[in-house]
Protein backbone atom coordinates (compact mmCIF):
# COMPACT_ATOMS: atom_id res chain seq x y z
CA UNK A 1 0.00 0.00 0.00
CA UNK A 2 1.07 3.45 -1.18
CA UNK A 3 0.55 5.95 1.33
CA UNK A 4 -1.13 9.22 -0.20
CA UNK A 5 1.47 11.68 0.37
CA UNK A 6 -0.65 14.99 1.58
CA UNK A 7 -0.43 18.05 -0.01
CA UNK A 8 0.46 21.03 1.22
CA UNK A 9 -2.99 22.83 1.21
CA UNK A 10 -4.48 19.67 3.02
CA UNK A 11 -1.94 19.44 5.80
CA UNK A 12 -2.52 23.61 6.13
CA UNK A 13 -6.44 22.74 5.81
CA UNK A 14 -5.63 19.92 8.63
CA UNK A 15 -3.24 22.50 11.33
CA UNK A 16 -6.12 25.39 10.61
CA UNK A 17 -8.59 22.59 11.63
CA UNK A 18 -6.88 21.42 14.73
CA UNK A 19 -6.01 24.62 15.70
CA UNK A 20 -9.54 25.54 15.85
CA UNK A 21 -10.79 23.03 17.82
CA UNK A 22 -8.11 24.04 20.53
CA UNK A 23 -9.67 27.15 20.80
CA UNK A 24 -12.36 27.33 23.06
CA UNK A 25 -14.04 30.82 23.16
CA UNK A 26 -13.55 33.15 25.81
CA UNK A 27 -16.40 34.25 27.55
CA UNK A 28 -16.18 37.41 29.03
CA UNK A 29 -18.61 37.32 32.08
CA UNK A 30 -21.48 40.06 32.56
CA UNK A 31 -20.47 43.16 34.32
CA UNK A 32 -21.35 42.24 37.20
CA UNK A 33 -20.08 43.14 40.79
CA UNK A 34 -17.92 40.02 42.15
CA UNK A 35 -21.09 39.72 44.87
CA UNK A 36 -24.15 41.02 44.71
CA UNK A 37 -24.35 44.02 46.51
CA UNK A 38 -28.08 46.17 47.20
CA UNK A 39 -28.31 49.60 46.50
CA UNK A 40 -27.87 51.07 49.82
CA UNK A 41 -30.79 52.89 51.30
CA UNK A 42 -31.48 56.49 51.23
CA UNK A 43 -30.42 58.76 53.71
CA UNK A 44 -32.07 61.60 54.91
CA UNK A 45 -29.36 63.22 57.51
CA UNK A 46 -29.29 61.75 60.93
CA UNK A 47 -26.33 61.40 62.74
CA UNK A 48 -27.27 57.69 64.08
CA UNK A 49 -27.42 56.35 60.41
CA UNK A 50 -24.13 58.19 58.98
CA UNK A 51 -22.01 56.07 59.61
CA UNK A 52 -23.66 53.22 58.59
CA UNK A 53 -24.87 54.51 55.54
CA UNK A 54 -21.37 56.04 54.11
CA UNK A 55 -20.31 52.29 54.72
CA UNK A 56 -22.80 50.89 52.59
CA UNK A 57 -21.83 53.14 49.93
CA UNK A 58 -18.07 52.49 50.15
CA UNK A 59 -19.02 48.75 49.99
CA UNK A 60 -21.29 49.49 47.08
CA UNK A 61 -19.04 51.57 45.19
CA UNK A 62 -15.58 49.04 46.02
CA UNK A 63 -17.56 45.94 44.96
CA UNK A 64 -18.54 47.53 41.54
CA UNK A 65 -15.18 49.84 40.51
CA UNK A 66 -16.52 49.64 36.74
CA UNK A 67 -19.33 51.79 37.58
CA UNK A 68 -17.37 54.40 38.97
CA UNK A 69 -14.75 55.79 36.90
CA UNK A 70 -14.23 58.95 38.35
CA UNK A 71 -14.38 60.49 41.90
CA UNK A 72 -17.20 62.66 40.29
CA UNK A 73 -19.22 60.04 39.78
CA UNK A 74 -18.72 58.52 43.29
CA UNK A 75 -19.56 61.81 44.56
CA UNK A 76 -22.64 61.86 42.29
CA UNK A 77 -23.92 58.82 43.07
CA UNK A 78 -23.90 59.34 47.23
CA UNK A 79 -25.76 62.03 46.41
CA UNK A 80 -28.19 60.38 44.43
CA UNK A 81 -29.09 58.83 47.46
CA UNK A 82 -29.49 61.66 49.53
CA UNK A 83 -33.20 62.89 50.55
CA UNK A 84 -34.30 65.53 52.70
CA UNK A 85 -32.31 68.01 54.39
CA UNK A 86 -29.27 65.57 53.66
CA UNK A 87 -29.86 66.64 49.84
CA UNK A 88 -30.16 70.35 50.59
CA UNK A 89 -27.20 70.64 51.60
CA UNK A 90 -25.78 68.41 49.10
CA UNK A 91 -27.40 70.16 46.34
CA UNK A 92 -26.31 73.52 47.24
CA UNK A 93 -22.47 72.11 47.41
CA UNK A 94 -23.06 70.70 43.74
CA UNK A 95 -24.69 73.74 42.39
CA UNK A 96 -22.10 75.96 43.70
CA UNK A 97 -19.32 73.74 41.98
CA UNK A 98 -17.16 73.54 45.25
CA UNK A 99 -14.12 71.47 44.76
CA UNK A 100 -15.14 68.70 46.76
CA UNK A 101 -17.30 67.16 44.69
CA UNK A 102 -14.58 65.84 42.33
CA UNK A 103 -12.75 64.14 45.52
CA UNK A 104 -14.71 61.43 46.89
CA UNK A 105 -12.87 61.18 50.00
CA UNK A 106 -12.83 64.72 50.58
CA UNK A 107 -16.40 64.96 50.30
CA UNK A 108 -17.44 61.80 52.90
CA UNK A 109 -15.13 63.42 55.35
CA UNK A 110 -16.85 66.69 55.20
CA UNK A 111 -19.89 64.95 55.00
CA UNK A 112 -18.94 63.37 58.58
CA UNK A 113 -18.21 66.53 59.58
CA UNK A 114 -21.30 68.54 58.91
CA UNK A 115 -23.91 65.11 59.72
CA UNK A 116 -21.62 63.27 62.63
CA UNK A 117 -18.92 65.10 64.16
CA UNK A 118 -20.29 68.54 64.49
CA UNK A 119 -23.40 67.30 66.21
CA UNK A 120 -21.57 65.16 68.68
CA UNK A 121 -18.22 67.12 69.55
CA UNK A 122 -20.23 70.72 69.50
CA UNK A 123 -23.71 69.95 69.81
CA UNK A 124 -23.87 74.31 70.22
CA UNK A 125 -21.91 75.25 67.56
CA UNK A 126 -22.76 77.45 65.33
CA UNK A 127 -20.05 77.29 62.78
CA UNK A 128 -18.94 74.71 60.15
CA UNK A 129 -15.56 74.74 58.72
CA UNK A 130 -15.98 74.42 54.63
CA UNK A 131 -12.03 72.82 54.61
CA UNK A 132 -12.33 73.18 50.66
CA UNK A 133 -11.51 76.60 50.80
CA UNK A 134 -11.83 77.52 54.22
CA UNK A 135 -15.23 79.33 54.53
CA UNK A 136 -17.08 79.96 57.70
CA UNK A 137 -20.60 78.96 57.44
CA UNK A 138 -23.26 80.06 60.04
CA UNK A 139 -25.45 77.37 60.91
CA UNK A 140 -28.46 79.21 62.12
CA UNK A 141 -29.60 81.87 59.77
CA UNK A 142 -32.34 79.91 57.13
CA UNK A 143 -29.93 81.36 53.97
CA UNK A 144 -27.78 81.12 51.96
CA UNK A 145 -24.68 83.48 52.35
CA UNK A 146 -22.52 84.82 49.52
CA UNK A 147 -18.58 84.35 50.17
CA UNK A 148 -16.10 85.24 48.06
CA UNK A 149 -17.24 84.60 44.28
CA UNK A 150 -18.72 81.49 45.52
CA UNK A 151 -22.28 80.51 46.82
CA UNK A 152 -21.83 78.42 49.83
CA UNK A 153 -24.88 76.78 51.56
CA UNK A 154 -25.67 77.26 55.28
CA UNK A 155 -26.46 74.06 57.55
CA UNK A 156 -29.53 75.95 58.36
CA UNK A 157 -31.45 72.99 56.35
CA UNK A 158 -29.99 70.01 59.45
CA UNK A 159 -32.39 71.44 61.68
Amino acid sequence: MDPRVPTSAEVLEELVHTLRASLTPVTTPPSASVSPMAIPACYAGGAAECGGFLLQVALFIEMQPQKFSTERSKVAFLISLLTGRALLWARAIWNAKIAIINSYDAFTNHFKEVFVRNLKKHPLSHLTMWHSRMFLVSRTPPAFHLIGHETVPSTCCLG
